[in-house]
């Protein structure tokens, strides 16, 4: 049925379809580009419109033959249908439940084998993601009522995907207080977007804008007088991905040339406070520093990425392709054949997040299907059970959100929807310092062997509260923290045990126990 429901069509043996009136009234074929003699119709499904459009005049029709060929309409009437070959054998199609991505399932040929795949398109053709799947016989799939997960008729069985959706995020450069400080308008469809401590950079499928933003305490006497042509030439650029800037100031692209096709067009970008990373359906990448944003350097990958994560000091790349599998690539290493750039044989299946540690290059946290790991130097601890989006890793935490359980009430979140997890490292050190057989000299040396600030401060206040001066002032020192240092040479000057522990409460913001102290010394 139409989602008006004043139409109905029939598909036909021959590849044909009729459509018919909501009286049972024959109108008119409808206009077919991909059937042929000898294909079969395999697919036909129309999106009813329950929960609105992604976006005016979106195509909500869908038709497929075994031959691969798909054709998505916007109505019934449609002449100028999108085709597109998913070089599946198609067995099976259907929308999610906002019509915002159609699954096609169907037999797939790869290097003279045969697999079952899950392709997802959105309504304007473009390809997201590829599931593979195993068993010989997909016969059919549907989605739930959420569009959180698919369940898939294969041979005898059913399997059951949960799929994780990317989620569609507003922009807004503001204050701690959530004043916006600049708005930008610009003259390209914002397809991808990543975000520095001083630059924003968007991109659309043939061109990118990067704009360094400055918060009013950086602007000088010189910005404030300049003209503002000036300044939007220091500060903002735009390149079409053709484009090889050199990064002196050469002519950029005008908006015209933004908007010109390409035959390669960019898939994800990534960007770090040195470097951007612009990656393409054909595999290569391309290197631009920042802020000059000259072209330094282009590799080709072992896949067709689909997302990129730069690690802290930019010297590795993380990719996860478009099948789900997560590999890295080696900014500085020189190959035999002296090229800049490898491609490491890491590999990890399904994973649909990742994130690095703000602090630590060799640290990162992905997540595979319903469980997280947390890698050191490419060992991973042991799994912990998660469903979250991983939104930032720092100080031997990581953050997660439940963004599916949000998005049920986005007006109402609540707070145990936000998760903190501790790497290994840092629950090992708490369970040291908690026992009280294990001495603090034991557990000096466990931080020594595995170092990081969260946990030279974590042993100082710990050293703190027992009143271990000595260890709590070396572990300042390696925490490099040269207020707590001054703050313990106090500790040795006073003269009483209770006016030390007083001093510490208050360090430690435990103010009603401090004055508990000093009352009870009569002060």
């Amino acid at each position: 049925w139409s989602p008006d429901g004043k139409s109905i069509l029939f598909g036909l043996n021959s590849g044909e379809i009729h459509i018919y009136d909501n009286n049972g009234n024959f109108t008119s074929k409808l206009i077919n580009y991909c059937a042929s003699d000898s294909c079969t119709l395999t697919g036909l499904d129309w999106y009813n419109g329950s929960e609105g459009y992604i976006e005016q005049e979106c195509h909500s029709l869908v038709v497929c033959y075994d031959n691969g060929k798909m054709q998505l309409m916007k109505s019934e009437t449609d002449e100028n249908p999108i085709i597109i070959d998913t070089g599946l054998k198609i067995t099976t199609v259907q929308w999610n439940h906002t019509g915002s991505i159609l699954a096609i399932g169907g037999l797939q040929y790869n290097q003279e084998k045969e697999t079952n795949a899950i392709l997802f398109y959105t309504p304007f053709g473009d390809h997201l993601r590829t599931l593979r799947i195993p068993g010989k016989n997909l016969a059919d799939l549907s989605w739930d009522g959420d569009g959180l997960r698919l369940s898939l008729a294969i041979d005898s069985y059913i399997y059951f995907a949960n799929i994780r959706p990317d989620y569609k995020y507003v922009l807004i450069l503001s204050n701690a207080i959530g004043t916006p400080l600049e708005t930008k308008y610009i003259d390209i469809k914002p397809e991808f977007a990543t975000i520095t401590d001083t630059h924003v950079i968007v991109a659309s499928k043939e061109a990118f804008f990067s704009w360094q933003f400055k918060t009013p305490k950086k602007l000088t006497s010189v910005d404030l007088s300049s003209t503002g042509n000036k300044r939007k030439d220091n500060r903002e650029r735009l390149y079409h991905i053709d484009d090889v800037p050199s990064g002196t100031g050469e002519r950029q692209s005008d908006s015209k040339r933004a908007r010109e096709k390409t035959k390669d067009p960019i898939c994800c970008i990534c960007a770090s406070s040195e470097l951007l990373v612009v990656g393409r359906e054909s595999g290569t990448i391309h290197r631009y520093s920042l802020p000059h944003l000259a072209l330094e350097m282009k590799n080709v990958l072992k896949c067709r990425p689909y997302r990129t994560s730069l690690n802290c000091n930019s010297t590795r790349l993380a990719i996860v392709d478009i099948s789900g599998i997560l590999s890295f690539f080696e900014l500085d290493t020189v190959t035999a054949n002296g090229e800049k750039g490898e491609h490491l044989s890491f590999e990890r299946k399904d994973v649909w997040d990742m994130k690095w540690a703000e602090d630590r290059p060799d640290l990162f946290a992905m997540t595979e299907k319903t469980r997280m790991y947390i890698f050191r130097n490419m060992d991973p601890e042991e799994p912990i059970t998660s469903s979250g989006y991983i939104c930032k890793f720092n100080d031997l935490e990581v953050r997660s959100v439940l963004l599916d359980e949000i998005f049920k009430d986005p007006d109402n979140p609540a707070v145990n929807l936000l998760m903190d997890i501790e790497t290994r490292s840092l629950r090992d050190t708490r369970e040291l310092l908690a026992q009280s057989e294990v001495g603090i000299g034991d557990s000096y040396q466990f931080i020594e062997e595995n170092p990081h600030p969260r946990l030279w401060r974590l042993l100082a206040e710990y050293s703190l509260s027992n009143l271990d001066l000595k260890i709590a002032e070396k572990a300042f020192v390696r925490y490099l923290d040269y207020q707590g240092i001054q703050f313990v040479k106090s500790l040795h000057k006073l003269d009483s045990e209770k006016k030390k522990l007083a001093e510490i409460s208050a360090y430690f913001k435990r103010f009603d126990e401090a004055e508990n102290f000093y009352f009870e010394m009569d002060r």
